[in-house]
């Protein structure tokens, strides 16, 4: 098995005249937390939108845990265990906590039309072994004591969390995290940030797109900068806060 999750060669994608992403060859190691960052307008949600198939790119390839995914529509590549969150937070507000993440677990095992009519011990034991990991799950993130509240009840910051919850049930491979920090309070930056390092633990890569840099630098096993859709740099946070293109591509030459 190959130590890369994920693999990108040669990855294009432009709107209109507007070059979004120009990758020629990025590798992301197994259970690492990596981080992308870059400038406003550098290509990075594009980035998470082709490799998870919500964009198709131009050109490129693109392998998932050895497989080929360039073509596969979004919610395929999410089965095979490739899932992500967004910049602005979707739950379903007019549905429980519970509900919000039985709704995210029910691709996982005995989803099919025929089995919700057809009643046996195993699809009982399915339903008890999901309301165990969803149990388990809402004490990881610190919402079993809402999980009967509507997710309208929550706070920003508890949309989040659940938001994360409705992921992590499913178990996947790899973990993309789309600005998981923006609005929320310094404690609960430090508790997501607490979550992130537990998933790994459990074996769960994590991918991140965030703007909180202190906190990049701080979670951080590898960096990629992106600039105008290119990697600019990656490395450590060491590496990478010694590096004269990163400054440049965040604060301009010093000519400017």
């Amino acid at each position: 098995m190959s130590n890369n999750i994920l693999e990108i060669k040669n990855l294009r994608k432009s709107f209109g005249g507007l070059k979004a992403v120009d990758i020629t060859s990025l590798n992301f190691e197994r259970n690492k937390i990596i981080s992308l960052i870059g400038p406003n307008g550098a290509g990075k949600t594009t980035f998470f939108d082709l490799i998870t198939g919500f964009t198709k790119q131009d050109s490129g390839n693109i392998t998932f845990d050895e497989k080929n995914i360039s073509n596969l529509e979004s919610y395929k590549i999410s089965r095979l265990g490739m899932v992500r969150t967004f910049q602005l937070t979707k739950v379903f507000d007019r549905m429980t906590v519970n509900e919000n993440i039985l709704f995210s677990a029910s691709s996982l095992k005995n989803d099919r039309f025929i089995n919700s009519l057809i009643k046996s011990s195993s699809k009982s034991k399915i339903e008890q072994e999901l309301n165990e990991r969803k149990n388990e799950v809402l004490n990881m993130v610190n919402l079993y004591h809402m999980k009967d509240s509507y997710a309208r009840e929550l706070s920003g910051g508890q949309k989040k969390l659940l938001e994360l919850a409705r992921v992590i049930i499913q178990k996947p491979k790899i973990l993309l995290l789309d600005e998981p920090l923006a609005g929320v309070n310094p404690k609960l930056s430090e508790d997501i940030l607490g979550l992130i390092n537990t998933f790994v633990k459990e074996g769960i890569s994590i991918l991140m797109v965030e703007h909180n840099i202190s906190a990049v630098m701080k979670v951080s096993d590898h960096i990629v900068v992106l600039a105008e859709g290119s990697v600019i740099a990656q490395g450590s946070s060491d590496e990478i806060r010694a590096n004269e293109k990163v400054v440049s591509a965040y604060l301009g030459k010093s000519n400017e």
